[in-house]
């Protein structure tokens, strides 16, 4: 995967060519090309957000705090396992875990109580041996420290940004025009047009890679609660 937004960066760069500096792109997060990586992470979370897992220890009641990286308004429950691991049964139920199936989801709810969003299970109680395991969706890292994005949509991810930086930079050769010089509009609304048909066609490109590859097999990271 990139290493950081440092590497998505350079990849924005080379897609946009700004050699007016017309976008400030100072690497500390709060420059325009940054802000447009940062937007296109989090248009992109929404169709592939990350995927973790987590062992809690069961305590003998029916209601736990969620686990570290639950982000309330984003995650969500992909799967709860309990007993996990698995009761060891004959295949293709073995102690393997293959074959293993998650409880249903009638079986689990989320709830919003005082102390915050928790999970509660409706039939079961994990006693204070047992653990459980749940999957779950969370946001991506994106920073000068660390990237949580499969390196197979690094070029996804820059072109998404490439086409909001076209975006800014048609809405600024839109917005600074001079009306008293005619000629001055013409070429700047011409600039403008140009760099919208180039954030289209990076849309495009986007859409297309993250529409026709097969997606990412999801590798969730495994926690202890």
């Amino acid at each position: 995967m990139a290493t950081t937004i440092t590497d998505i960066r350079g990849k924005v760069l080379a897609r946009i060519q700004d050699s007016v500096h017309d976008l400030t792109t100072t690497p500390d997060m709060e420059c325009d090309v940054d802000r447009c990586i940062t937007a296109a992470k989090e248009e992109y979370q929404k169709q592939r957000p990350r995927e973790l897992s987590a062992k809690v220890d069961g305590d003998g009641t029916f209601e736990y705090a969620l686990p570290a990286g639950f982000v309330d308004r984003f995650s969500r429950i992909r799967a709860v396992f309990y007993p996990h691991p698995p009761v060891a049964s004959p295949w293709p139920y073995g102690p393997a875990g293959r074959g293993r199936k998650p409880l249903d989801e009638d079986k689990t709810r989320l709830v919003r109580t005082e102390s915050g969003l928790r999970l509660r299970f409706l039939e079961h109680t994990p006693g204070t041996s047992e653990d459980f395991l749940v999957e779950f969706t969370a946001p991506h890292s994106l920073d000068e420290a660390a990237c949580t994005l499969p390196v197979t949509d690094d070029e996804a991810l820059a072109d998404l940004a490439a086409a909001n930086c076209c975006d800014a930079m048609a809405a600024r050769y839109g917005q600074e025009t001079d009306p008293n010089l005619q000629t001055d509009v013409v070429n700047r609304l011409t600039k403008a047009a140009e760099w919208r048909s180039m954030g289209t066609r990076y849309r495009k490109s986007y859409d297309a890679k993250m529409t026709l590859k097969d997606p990412v097999l999801p590798y969730l990271e495994l926690r202890r609660a």
